[in-house]
């Protein structure tokens, strides 16, 4: 569904942090900290919110482990 490494990347090329992603997503900062870090695996509604996040801003997932934007997304 979306792994922490795709997380993170996602965040970077968004450049946003936690905290914003956590308010985007309404998914709690504890959470989100927790599966980047590869502390805890979200249940899958969880992640779906995360994933649902990144996307709405232009984020892909390509494959199990990469991420990418459009090219009109990058400024």
């Amino acid at each position: 569904m979306i792994t922490p490494a795709q997380c993170r990347a996602g965040r970077a090329l968004l450049d946003i942090g936690q905290k914003e992603l956590s308010d985007l997503s309404s998914v709690g900062l504890t959470t989100i900290k927790r599966f980047e870090g590869g502390l805890q695996k979200p249940n899958r509604s969880t992640m779906l919110l995360i994933r649902q996040a990144l996307e709405a801003r232009g984020v892909r997932l390509l494959g199990a482990h990469g991420v990418a934007l459009p090219p009109e997304t990058v400024s």
